[in-house]
C-alpha cells in the first residue's frame, strides 16, 4: 500500500499511536496528536511530552505507528526510520498551527506546544486484518471541489469594482459555486491585531461586527501563523485538548492556563477550514469555512481556498487605493421632512453607537458613524465621500494602515442587519450617502446635543 492510499487516516481524527524500543528490548507505546503527510514516501509526528519515544529514537532509530481511517475505521501500521527533526519551516509550521489552535481554544497554548517536527521515512505500509467477524466499511470518496466552480468564482471576483462588491461576490461564490456549507469573510482592522467578520453565509445572520482577536482561537493562530488549518473532527479535538487541561487544574497547575476563548460560526461544527489572506507577508484577512459534516475539507479543498484567499489579498487593498482615486468632491444634499424621532447614543470611551437603545457598532466604525450623524445634525448634508472622510483629523485614521473601506463596508452591513433607520448607501465610486428616516437626536453618554 502507498501513503497516499491512505491519506484520510493522516489527518489526526482518531488518535494514532507509536511503538518504539529501547536498548535491552523493552517496548513504549505512547498516543500521537498529529501523524502529518509529508509525501509518498514520510511522514512527520509532533514531538511533544515523549520523553521516552525520544531516548529510544536516539538509540534505535526505528518507530512503528498504527493510523487508523476515520470512515471506514480500517487500521493500518506504518513501519518508520527517523531521518530527522525540523523546528522551522513550512512543515513545522503547519504542524504547530493546527496544535496551537486547538490549544488555544481550551487555553492550553503554553502546554501544548511543538518541539518540533519528527520526519521519517515510510519502510512499510499494510492494512492490519480485521478481527474475526468484524467486517469494515468500504472507502467511501470525499467530494473534491470543482474546477468549474473555482474558475467562475476567481472570474468573478476578478471583475469586482468595489470591496463590497469583491465580499459579497466571494462569500455567494464559496457557497453557490464551490458548495460549501458555511463560509465567513473576516478583513483584518487598522491595528492588524483582531479581524472582523463583514459577511457571512450559511449561519444565522451577516455575521458583521463580530471580532476575533490575531493569535486566539482557530481563526486567530491561522491568522498570527498565517498557515491555513484544517480540522476533521473539531468536538473531539477539543476533548481530548480540555481533558488535559482539568488534569492539570486538580494538580494545581491552572496558573498557567488562558481562559476559554468562544469562536463564532455554526452552532456545532465538526469540520473546519481556515486560510489566511496575505499579501507580501501583511495579513489582510481570513477565510472560514465551517461543515456539521465531519472529515468536510480535505487537501484539494484547502488548496483550492487557498487560490480564492490569494486572489481577495491582492483585490482587497487594490479596490481600496482605486476608490480613493476615482472619488470626486462630495455634494451636500438636504435634511428629510421631519419624520419620527431617531435617538443615537455615542459613548467615546469605546466609540460604541447605540440607536434607539439598541447597539449597533463601536471602534473605528463606530467614531465614523458619529461623525457624519454630527455632519448631518449641524447642516444636513447628507453626501460625502471616501477622500472627504481621510482628510477629516476627528476620525483619527491611521497613517500606517488604510483600513477605511473595511470600516465603511461593515457599518454599512451593520446598520442593515439591525434595520435601522439610518443606513449608509453607496451612490458610486469613493462616494457615501447617509439616509435617515426622521429626526436625529444625538447624545454622548446622557447628554443630547442634537
Amino acid at each position: 500500500m502507498t501513503l497516499d492510499s491512505i491519506r484520510r487516516c493522516l489527518e489526526g481524527v482518531i488518535p494514532s499511536t507509536v511503538g518504539t524500543v529501547a536498548p535491552d528490548g523493552t517496548p513504549n507505546v505512547t498516543n500521537l496528536s498529529i501523524v502529518q503527510y509529508v509525501d509518498s514516501d514520510h511522514v512527520a509526528l509532533s514531538f511533544q511530552f515523549f520523553n521516552k519515544t525520544r531516548a529510544n529514537l536516539l538509540l534505535n532509530p526505528r518507530a512503528q505507528v498504527m493510523v487508523v481511517d476515520p470512515v471506514t475505521v480500517r487500521h493500518y501500521r506504518l513501519d518508520l526510520a527517523f531521518e530527522r527533526t525540523e523546528r522551522s519551516g513550512p512543515l513545522f509550521e503547519t504542524m504547530n498551527a493546527r496544535l496551537s489552535a486547538i490549544a488555544s481554544m481550551s487555553g492550553m497554548t503554553r502546554v501544548f506546544r511543538l518541539q518540533g517536527s519528527d520526519v521519517y521515512r515510510v519502510l512499510a505500509c499494510e492494512e492490519v486484518p480485521p478481527g474475526p467477524g468484524v467486517q469494515p466499511e468500504k472507502q467511501s470518496s470525499a467530494t473534491a471541489p470543482g474546477l468549474d466552480g473555482l474558475s467562475r468564482l476567481t472570474d468573478a471576483l476578478s471583475a469586482c469594482w468595489d470591496l463590497e462588491d469583491l465580499v459579497s461576490k466571494a462569500i455567494r461564490g464559496l457557497r453557490e459555486l464551490m458548495g460549501y456549507e458555511h463560509a465567513v469573510l473576516l478583513l483584518a482592522d487598522e491595528t492588524g491585531e483582531r479581524l472582523l467578520a463583514v459577511d457571512s453565509q450559511g449561519a444565522v445572520g451577516s455575521g458583521a461586527g463580530a471580532e476575533v482577536r490575531v493569535g486566539e482561537g482557530i481563526w486567530g493562530t491561522a491568522a498570527a501563523q498565517q498557515c491555513a488549518i484544517r480540522i476533521g473532527r473539531l468536538r473531539q479535538d477539543l476533548r481530548y485538548s480540555t481533558a488535559v487541561r482539568r488534569r492539570l487544574e486538580s494538580a494545581g497547575e491552572g496558573a498557567a492556563l488562558e481562559r476559554e476563548i468562544p469562536w463564532p460560526g455554526l452552532e456545532r461544527p465538526e469540520s473546519l477550514l481556515a486560510v489566511p489572506l496575505v499579501r507580501r507577508g501583511e495579513l489582510i484577512g481570513l477565510l472560514g469555512l465551517e461543515s456539521a459534516q465531519p472529515l468536510r475539507f480535505g487537501p484539494d479543498d484547502e488548496a483550492a481556498v487557498g487560490v480564492v484567499a490569494r486572489q481577495l489579498a491582492l483585490l482587497v487593498a487594490d479596490l481600496g487605493a482605486t476608490a480613493e482615486q476615482e472619488a470626486p468632491a462630495p455634494g451636500t444634499g438636504q435634511a428629510p421632512a421631519p419624520g419620527r424621532l431617531v435617538r443615537v447614543r455615542y459613548y467615546a470611551e469605546d466609540d460604541s453607537v447605540f440607536i434607539d437603545e439598541r447597539y449597533v457598532i463601536k471602534g473605528l466604525s463606530g467614531r465614523i458613524l458619529y461623525r457624519l450623524l454630527r455632519i448631518f445634525a449641524s447642516d444636513g448634508r447628507t453626501d460625502f465621500s471616501n477622500k472627504e472622510l481621510r482628510a477629516d483629523p476627528q476620525l483619527q485614521l491611521s497613517a500606517l494602515r488604510d483600513n477605511l473601506e473595511t470600516r465603511l463596508l461593515l457599518l454599512r452591513r451593520r446598520l442593515d442587519d439591525r434595520a435601522a433607520p439610518i443606513r449608509l448607501v453607496r451612490t458610486g465610486r469613493g462616494q457615501l450617502r447617509l439616509q435617515v428616516e426622521g429626526r436625529v437626536e444625538i447624545s454622548v453618554g446622557a447628554d443630547a446635543i442634537g
